[in-house]
């Protein structure tokens, strides 16, 4: 028989004992648990009881870390007065930042952060002869690009509808492009077969090694990277914000009817019928949802969509089941994991600070206003991504 142990959240702000939805109270009068389930095999990640103690880490900083900004700044190209910064991935070989309404994409090779590798519009929208030219070189308001991974110089890139008119102006979806043969004339539709996924209702991508996880407004689909045609599995578990992959298991923060979840599963039983999905945070406040979530083997760090508390960092430990967090000085904008899993970037509203991911330490903090996003490649490089330009400054411990 399967045992079910709450953790409530007191103002979501500390972590307590065990207690009842009425601990936390939103504006709406919704709520947020922390549920954590014992499962009796090894199909998932073993949860044991939870401690009922409070665990919040202090920051404070050792002085055998040292965190310099380098001399080799890139600035991107504007290809439109109204374009505007997107999102940006790494998987610590190269870097991608890309735009919205204008679809631009941006590569820098980090073995030589010199120059940027390619800077131009990347994946347009053009109306067919007859039908109006709607914007006919870049696409800016209907359709965008949404969201971008890269695996061994593989680019996976989410476009998505924006407004009307999604008849006339093709396919919407998942595209697959080499990096080795990247140019500006990747039109929609012009790549076929295991290179293309049609959806228009996708929200979020993540990957690892050979396994591409999308996110739609329905669930999750999951892919073999070699071909886009056909997935592995899906699976309808209601809306999915964002998502994440690691080598065994997949967190995604889940929408469904009234409730927001933070859900892990295992996606190494992705191709048997019986799949078990473990709920470890359920929110009837429509406004604190899982927002930023990475992940490593040995749990998940998040943060939640909620004014109030947007600068504390939790810490889900699979292994002992409790809830950790640290509580910043300013809202947390962007939260990346690095290449070896052992630090968490964070960028807020004017620092960057490395944290451990084990004991949610903070290792170094710089000034560094305006980040968009961070990254840390396995040699302690990292890349902060501005609106139109990147600083990179490098981590090492003595």
């Amino acid at each position: 028989m399967k045992a079910k142990y709450f953790l409530s959240i007191c103002a979501i702000a500390a972590i307590v004992g065990c207690g009842t939805n009425d601990d936390y109270k939103a504006k709406d009068g919704g709520s947020l648990d922390v549920k954590v389930k014992a499962q009796a095999d090894n199909s998932t990640p073993k949860l044991d009881k939870p401690k009922p103690d409070k665990i919040q880490i202090k920051p404070t900083e050792p002085t055998d870390v040292s965190l310099k900004i380098l001399n080799s700044n890139l600035s991107f190209n504007s290809h439109h007065e109204d374009e505007r910064y997107m999102g940006s991935f790494s998987n610590g070989e190269n870097l991608l930042s890309f735009s919205r309404w204008h679809n631009a994409l941006r590569v820098v090779d980090l073995n030589d952060i010199s120059k940027v590798k390619f800077d131009d519009k990347f994946i347009h929208v053009k109306g067919q002869k007859g039908e109006g030219e709607i914007d006919a070189s870049t696409g800016a308001s209907e359709q965008i690009l949404s969201s971008i991974v890269e695996d061994n110089n593989n680019l996976y890139a989410l476009l998505k509808p924006h407004g009307g008119g999604e008849n006339d102006l093709g396919k919407s979806g998942l595209y697959k492009v080499s990096l080795n043969n990247i140019s500006s004339n990747i039109w929609q539709g012009s790549v076929s077969g295991g290179d293309f996924y049609a959806t228009k209702d996708g929200t979020s991508l993540d990957i690892y090694a050979n396994t591409l996880a999308l996110g739609t407004k329905t669930g999750i689909v999951l892919f073999n990277t070699n071909s886009l045609s056909k997935p592995k599995r899906s699976l309808n578990i209601g809306e999915i914000k964002t998502i994440s992959i690691n080598d065994e298991f997949i967190y995604a923060s889940v929408h469904k009817d009234t409730e927001n979840k933070l859900v892990v599963l295992n996606h190494l039983l992705s191709q048997t019928n019986s799949l078990n999905i473990n709920t470890l945070i359920n929110s009837t406040d429509k406004k604190a949802y899982p927002k930023k979530i990475v992940s490593n083997k040995n749990g998940v760090y998040f943060t939640l969509k909620t004014n109030k508390h947007a600068n504390i960092l939790y810490c889900y430990d699979a292994k002992t089941s409790m809830i950790k967090q640290i509580d910043l000085a300013t809202n947390i904008k962007s939260l990346s994991i690095s290449q070896n899993g052992k630090l968490l970037i964070v960028a807020t509203k004017d620092t960057l600070q490395v944290i451990s991911a084990d004991t949610l330490k903070v290792r170094k903090t710089l000034s560094q206003a305006n980040i968009q996003n961070a990254f840390m490649d396995d040699k302690g490089l990292i890349s902060m991504v501005l609106e139109n330009s990147v600083i990179f400054a490098q981590y090492s411990e003595k």
